[in-house]
């Protein structure tokens, strides 16, 4: 019996109150929050650096307060894009200084003579790796908020592209005037990776520098190029005007996340983070502070993801060198928690086959299919966990974590926070008794089960029946204010592969 008037009271009163009462239909899904961790642009001032804070949901306000084309801003970008295919939860920024020992990368578009005909410019230059992680992080939080027994397969992601920016050049167009018409189009653009200074090189020639907005050698991978409409370098020979591009190089250093995931506490109950930084360094730091996550006082299951180009074989050119992202996979077999995102940018690597992925995936590599257009679909998305010897590790797949998660989460709200079982009182299961609080093993197993049953409910778990007639609940031998509890159950599978074998002849008649 629960009474919500004073017990000890003894003048004439009448207590009416009211409790919610639990109808839940189903078991307590996890909140899917995501913390991006990178750096703010070079010179910005007023940020405190290395502390969670949380997104308004608009790129355009990360852009302001952390600076346009900043590694946060583009990362934005992709998690709130103007289609709105993005996150659709809660998102944290932890922004990163620059290190004292980083340089910033740098790049410069040359132009001479004067245009013999006319011809559209086409520049280019290609997003960073760490914009996919965004963009699959992004997709597969809100998929497993909406429903966390969903596997991302099949999701269509937006990374690893090529940015264009057009210019109609008419014929007789000096270089001055060429140099200027770019410049005067940058100044279009809010969310450029660099920026940029016109001037004149030694030989009084045109020169537009380049220089990343944050120091580090991943800006290194911006390449710039100057196209026409046939994809073909403009040159004096085609157009009378030559103009040359030179990619971003000379960064230098890595950002560390250390001091930021030293600040992002319990109390934030991530489930997904993104990583700028994709070196072995700072993986190990996010390895470690996920797997101290999954204490079993915490229960927190997260995966965090980091964006990777494919290197390109050496002996065979246009294919992926499978044999490197092998070796960096076999350098974290035990990592349950790093998810990369791997692709290439344009059509000129061609997609790895099917013997390829299959083995990679065995590896820990993610599993992406590259489309004609150069797009990518996520197919498995997987950590590098793969040591020897284990099959089928519930650990590997991003999809099976998130169920572990969600499930770990529903137990917590259950057994530790709600009111019902914040402090009751054990007895045998052979006592009768009157005390609403009371529970005996028995009641605790069917709590346990009635749990089992909305997890098969949700498709988290499957068997469920099984799962029921195999838990364990005892009152422990040495300690009478304890309760082990022993749950064998089975997580739900995915569809991931068909195998459709048809007998077929002729018909005679």
């Amino acid at each position: 019996m629960i009474k919500t008037f004073d017990p000890l009271a003894r003048a004439s009163a009448t207590s009416i109150s009211f409790r919610q009462k639990n109808n839940e239909k189903g078991a307590f899904a996890r909140q899917e929050i995501i913390v991006a961790v990178a750096q703010y642009q070079t010179g910005k001032t007023g940020i405190v650096a290395n502390k969670p804070i949380l997104s308004s949901g608009v790129s355009n306000d990360e852009g302001v307060r952390f600076g346009f084309g900043s590694p946060l801003h583009l990362i934005s970008q992709k998690l709130f894009p103007r289609n709105k295919n993005g996150a659709k939860v809660p998102v944290y920024f932890i922004p990163l200084a620059d290190d004292s020992a980083a340089e910033a990368a740098t790049g410069e578009i040359r132009i001479s003579g004067t245009a013999t005909k006319s011809f559209t410019l086409y520049l280019k230059y290609n997003e960073t790796a760490f914009e996919a992680a965004a963009d699959a992080c992004g997709k597969i939080a809100t998929i497993a908020q909406v429903n966390p027994a969903q596997d991302p397969r099949g999701t269509e992601l937006d990374g690893f592209k090529e940015i264009e920016i057009a210019l109609s050049i008419k014929s007789a167009k000096t270089e001055s005037e060429i140099s200027d018409m770019i410049v005067a189009e940058l100044d279009k653009r809010t969310d450029l990776p660099f920026t940029y200074t016109a001037g004149l090189d030694s030989s009084s020639n045109p020169i537009i520098e380049l220089v990343a907005k944050w120091k580090g050698a991943d800006a290194n991978v911006i390449a710039i190029s100057a196209k026409d409409a046939n994809d073909n370098a403009v040159t004096t020979a085609l157009y009378g005007v030559q103009i040359t591009t030179v990619g971003m190089s000379g960064g230098v250093g890595e950002s560390d996340n250390q001091t930021a995931l030293d600040n992002l506490t319990e109390e934030y109950e991530v489930t997904r983070i993104i990583s700028q930084a994709n070196d072995s360094t700072n993986l190990n730091q996010i390895q470690e502070f996920g797997e101290g996550l999954r204490d079993g006082q915490v229960s927190r299951f997260i995966v965090a993801y980091h964006g990777y180009e494919f290197p390109e074989s050496q002996t065979i050119a246009g294919t992926v060198d499978t044999e490197a992202l092998i070796t960096l996979a076999d350098l974290r077999p035990d990592d349950a928690v790093n998810i990369m995102i791997g692709g290439n940018f344009g059509t000129a690597i061609r997609s790895l086959n099917y013997t390829q992925r299959d083995l990679l995936l065995k590896k820990g590599i993610a599993n992406v299919v590259k489309t004609t257009l150069g797009n990518y679909i996520l197919m498995d998305c997987a950590t590098f966990y793969h040591v020897a010897g284990v099959s089928d590790s519930i650990f590997a797949f991003d999809r099976d974590l998130c169920l572990i998660g969600n499930i770990a989460n529903d137990m917590r709200n259950v057994f530790e926070k709600s009111e019902e079982w914040k402090s009751v009182v054990l007895v045998s299961d052979s006592d009768v008794t009157d005390n609403y609080l009371a529970r005996s093993a028995n009641d605790i197993k069917g709590a346990v089960n009635a749990r089992l049953d909305l997890y098969g409910r949700n498709a988290w778990l499957t068997d469920i029946e099984t799962a029921k007639e195999n838990t364990l609940v005892e009152i422990d031998e040495n300690n009478h204010n304890r309760v082990n509890v022993n749950l064998d159950g089975a997580l739900s599978g995915v569809l991931r592969i068909g195998d459709f074998t048809n007998s077929l002849g002729f018909y005679f008649g």
